[in-house]
């Protein structure tokens, strides 16, 4: 699947015409500069949804069995994510919707079977990706700090319940996005960023690591799959955020795009990549982000650590119930909506519980479901892109 999105991005960069948008002086005219309050909220749902416990522990294991080289790869894998994403922003702000909506209504009716599909699999996966491994995330962190018990794991349970049931109005979850993502990934890059400055000193020997390690067949694996892992691209589910921003025109949503890749896997997990190097190696990749961060906070690392990763988390959690509500409602309608929100506040409580282990690998089963009917849409799509993007550039202006 990393090797498919990748080339898929190769793919669309060339002949979908989108490597020469991703130039920052045009993510910056297209996107930055036009972003209003709509266009943030927007941007903060998609990168909620993006941007969880993979920034930090899943940099973590990318490094520990591929080697420093695999950071490298995930950059290379966020140029061929931030083509994918431009062009998923791109038809999600065109045709109005997620990849059900420019499924079937791009590629016509015939297609509205693999939209379907689609759908099914997204409604799916926010009860695991984003909602079971995010809840067992929280609970091994709480287990690790306080002790593992069922006491503890209900109380985890219970509180992402509450607090899902409090947020789940579309205008208090976005409230809460707006404030939540900018803070806890200001919050988590301070911590990065003293670590990376107490250990300066270290850092052109892991540049040279990264540099000299780049090879090795595993650094490549590891680094394509924990970066496509990381930013999402392809699985199609941020282009469902990126549909709510309807002000824009599709040239600055897809700027927008590339943003939300940027963020995620250029800054947040370079940061913890550079982090991480920056300390020497560790024996367990779990424990790995709190050894470092204890090189500067000592004893409280292991509850920084937990704070970025539950509000990382929780994060998602929200995110992706928008992302499953869509869905839901594509699949019966609104007026069922409901149902849907009693069965992800259900399943929030009773992730606690479930094997992590369970909940991750059902998680890959259904992005893999969501990925392969998105990334056939936006192959089908790409000529298209191409014409609509010359014709831009043609005009001089953002919209035909």
């Amino acid at each position: 699947m990393p090797l498919l999105i990748a080339f898929t991005g190769l793919w669309l960069g060339i002949r979908g015409g989108t490597f020469s948008e991703l130039r920052p002086s045009v993510i910056k005219k297209n996107g930055l500069r036009r972003l209003d309050k709509n266009g943030f909220s927007a941007l903060c749902t998609a990168l909620a949804g993006t941007v969880g416990t993979g920034n930090i522990v899943g940099v973590a294991v990318a490094l520990y069995f591929g080697g420093p080289g695999a950071l490298l790869w995930m950059w290379v894998s966020a140029v061929t994510g931030m083509a994918v994403k431009y062009s998923e922003a791109y038809l999600a702000s065109k045709y109005r919707g997620g990849p059900m909506f420019y499924i079937s209504r791009g590629l016509g009716s015939g297609f509205s079977h693999l939209a379907g599909v689609f759908a099914a699999a997204a409604a799916v996966a926010s009860l695991a990706v984003g909602n079971a491994a995010q809840v067992g995330a929280i609970a091994e962190t709480a287990a690790d700090l306080f002790g593992d018990s069922a006491g503890i794991r209900a109380i985890c349970g219970l509180a992402v319940a509450v607090f899902l049931i409090i947020s789940m109005k579309t205008e208090t979850r976005g409230k809460t996005l707006n404030y939540l993502v900018p803070f806890m990934a200001a919050f988590y890059l301070f911590g990065c960023a003293a670590v990376i400055a107490k250990n300066s000193a270290a850092l052109p020997a892991a540049f040279a690591d990264i540099l000299k390690g780049s090879l090795r067949p595993e650094a490549i694996a590891w680094g394509f799959r924990r970066g496509i892992a990381s930013n999402e691209a392809g699985v199609g589910s941020s282009p469902i955020a990126h549909a709510e921003n309807r002000g824009a025109s599709p040239r600055q949503e897809g700027a927008l795009g590339v943003v939300e890749t940027a963020v995620d896997t250029l800054v947040i997990s370079t940061f913890t990549g550079l982090m991480l190097l920056s300390c020497g190696t560790a024996e367990n990749p779990a424990l790995w982000p709190s050894r470092a961060l204890s090189s500067v906070f000592g004893g409280s690392a292991r509850i920084f650590t937990a704070v970025s990763l539950t509000l990382f988390a929780f994060s998602s959690v929200l995110s992706w119930s928008f992302y499953g509500e869509k869905a839901f409602e594509y699949l019966f309608g609104s007026r069922r909506i409901k149902l849907y929100r009693i069965a992800f506040v259900a399943a929030a409580g009773l992730s606690a519980f479930l094997s992590l282990e369970s909940a991750v690998a059902v998680s890959d089963l259904m992005c893999a479901l969501m990925a392969l009917p998105n990334i056939a849409a936006l192959i089908l799509l790409a000529p298209s892109i191409c014409a609509e993007l010359h014709a831009y550039r043609l005009r001089g202006q953002e919209t035909p």
